[in-house]
């Protein structure tokens, strides 16, 4: 039958300023309520416009959760010869004090696995931001040094610790993506950071996508950073479908993602955040 749902809300009001709430919609304005879904077949039509293979990995999700995505990536990722020769370099020195490896994205993790540098890299100590990476490490059979920080400043704090508990500071080397905030190598002025893959912009909408997107009317997305908010105001902007955009209700991993979105297009734009940065939290926002 036909399901009528309204915007919900989950959470408590946080003391942050913004007038928004975890778990809640956030607009610009009092009064303002997310418009009224109606939802046949699937509980919802998800855009997810991250990059492969994460894209396909979450559509399966929601596809077991019920819904259906509309797959749709704006970036592709493409490993770095340059870091990658490198990371090999590191390895294979006998004298090599490679005593951590820092990861702030799963892609690190997946671009080595797929370059086969495991189980060389599951010799050493990780520590990760998130749980999917946590557990993606596990499965290759690494350890942690520091449990999953669920952000980039905890895994700061983390670290911080686990160095004052040593006599001296041994090599930390972060395998990172060649666009990235500066405020790991800003806390610690002496790791090593190897570019290992780059994200690589697409260049809007292709035709099916924009054909999905105006016939099966998207009615939620999800948004997992900064960058891919500003992408995706472009692609609609682009395409021309800067109405509809109006009308999708963004599922935002944070307040940052949640700020760049609102940024980019209006204030006005329905935007939930998740309690936590992770997926599962992200889901949860759904129908």
């Amino acid at each position: 039958g036909v399901r009528h749902r309204g915007a919900r809300s989950t959470g408590q009001w946080r003391p942050d300023g913004c007038g928004c709430r975890r778990g809640a919609e956030r607009t610009g304005g009092p009064g303002f309520s997310a418009p009224l879904v109606t939802l046949t077949g699937p509980v919802a039509r998800v855009l997810v416009t991250r990059a492969q293979p994460e894209a396909d990995a979450t559509a399966a999700r929601l596809a077991a959760l019920g819904h259906e995505a509309i797959v749709a990536p704006l970036t592709k990722i493409e490993p770095l010869p340059d870091g990658l020769a490198a990371l090999t370099i590191r390895l294979a020195e006998a004298d090599s004090d490679i005593a951590l490896f820092v990861a702030t994205s799963s892609r690190a993790i997946q671009v080595t696995e797929s370059e086969e540098f495991f189980p060389a890299l599951a010799r050493f100590p990780w520590a990760v931001v998130g749980t999917r990476s946590a557990n993606k490490l596990s499965e290759l059979g690494a350890e942690l040094a520091v449990p999953p920080a669920p952000d980039v400043q905890h895994l700061i704090a983390g670290l911080r610790e686990k160095q004052q508990a040593r006599a001296e500071a041994p090599d930390q080397v972060y395998l990172c993506g060649a666009d990235r905030r500066a405020a790991l190598e800003a806390a610690f002025p002496d790791l090593i950071a190897l570019e290992i893959y780059r994200a690589q912009e697409c260049d809007g909408f292709d035709a099916e996508t924009l054909s999905n997107l105006q016939e099966k009317l998207a009615e939620f997305a999800l948004v997992y950073s900064a960058r891919s908010a500003a992408l995706t105001a472009a692609a609609f902007t682009k395409a021309g479908l800067a109405d509809l955009a109006q009308r999708i209700i963004w599922m935002c991993l944070s307040q940052e993602v949640a700020d760049a979105l609102q940024g980019a297009f209006g204030s006005q734009v329905p935007a939930r955040i998740a309690p936590q940065p992770d997926e599962g939290a992200l889901f949860a926002l759904l129908p």
